[in-house]
């Protein structure tokens, strides 16, 4: 083979790669563009992926609020999903990305039960979802094992509603 052939061979072969590369990334984009159409004929038959690369923002924005009694006084509100969510955004590499995913993971699936209306729990309720947040955040609060009681308000709000979630006798 002359040396011309195998130059074009390399050259071909390298820019079907890029090619390849490129479509598949843009295939993960934004799904409004031409370009993500004609990438998607292209990967959809051999390399179809049910994930996008940039997911949608969240339908809505949590905080949780945590207190304890302690000696017949209670303590001021914590908001523990923020505190650690700073945690993390502060250092990326302190190691909080495995503890703020079980905790949204969990608040996400309590979301599914939780009603639209503003509500206060005296007892807590019994599902599944519950228990595991419940746990999840507890792991979070400082002094929740050794506190005579414990309540928790969860605040779900977005651009349109703001939904209050207050429970009692957590503990």
């Amino acid at each position: 083979m002359s040396q011309s052939l195998k130059r074009f061979t390399a050259l071909a072969l390298t820019m079907g790669l890029v090619l390849h590369f490129i479509l598949v990334i843009v295939s993960g984009g934004a799904e409004n563009s031409k370009l993500t159409r004609f990438a998607g004929k292209y990967t959809e038959p051999l390399f179809h992926q049910t994930w996008k690369l940039f997911v949608p923002p969240p339908e809505y924005n949590y905080h949780v609020y945590v207190r304890s009694l302690h000696d017949k006084t209670w303590s001021a509100w914590q908001d523990e999903l923020t505190h650690l969510l700073e945690k993390h955004q502060c250092n990326r590499f302190a190691g909080h990305e495995l503890s703020l995913l079980a905790l949204s993971n969990s608040l996400f699936y309590l979301n599914g039960e939780l009603p639209d209306t503003n509500t206060v729990y005296n007892n807590p309720p019994d599902s599944p979802a519950f228990r595991i947040f419940q746990k999840a955040i507890f792991h979070f609060t400082t002094n929740v094992e050794t506190a005579d009681g414990v309540e928790m308000m969860i605040v779900r709000e977005n651009q349109t509603i703001r939904n209050i979630y207050y429970f009692r006798n957590l503990h």
